[in-house]
């Protein structure tokens, strides 16, 4: 298995980790920097992103590269959050879970040539990125995400 694929399975091993510690009442606290989002929500983010940056990939070796459309990722991030917000938390870990578990097969069939695919977003996020950089941003992504809401979780 390569390094990636590694990373991103002790990444999902720490993420299903962090969310035993979870229960309904803990998901629906509020964040103190971001008191409109709750723990869920930034689960629903990261359920949502996921899945996003596995279609990246996809894409982005499909095509050899991909010129993505600018977007704005507030806006984006609000309309996935609120298209996840009735839904159950399992069923946002779950959605999260079958995204990540796609992105490592995906990464294990990857050659270096696929991983240097050259790619952008016309500079409205990513800029000019690789395939690889989305795959290490999921990463990143995911780790970032449960430092802050580990710390949420303490201190609240």
């Amino acid at each position: 298995m390569s390094d990636l694929a590694h990373r991103l399975e002790a990444n999902r091993k720490a993420f299903i980790s962090f969310l035993q510690t979870l229960n309904e009442e803990r998901a629906n606290r509020p964040l103190p920097h971001n008191p409109s989002w709750r723990v869920r929500d930034v689960l629903a983010h990261l359920a949502a992103s996921e899945a996003g940056m596995l279609k990246m990939v996809q894409i982005m070796v499909a095509k050899k590269g991909y010129q993505f459309r600018p977007y704005n990722r507030d806006e984006l991030n609000a309309q996935r959050v609120a298209e996840r917000a009735s839904k159950p938390l399992d069923a946002i870990l779950a959605e999260w879970e079958q995204a990540r578990n796609e992105m490592i097969e995906t990464v294990k069939r990857l050659t270096d040539e696929e991983l240097a695919y050259q790619g952008s977003d016309g500079g409205s996020n990513w800029g000019e990125f690789t395939t690889r950089d989305i795959i290490e941003t999921a990463i990143r992504h995911t780790e970032d995400h449960i430092k802050d809401l580990v710390m949420t979780l303490l201190h609240t």
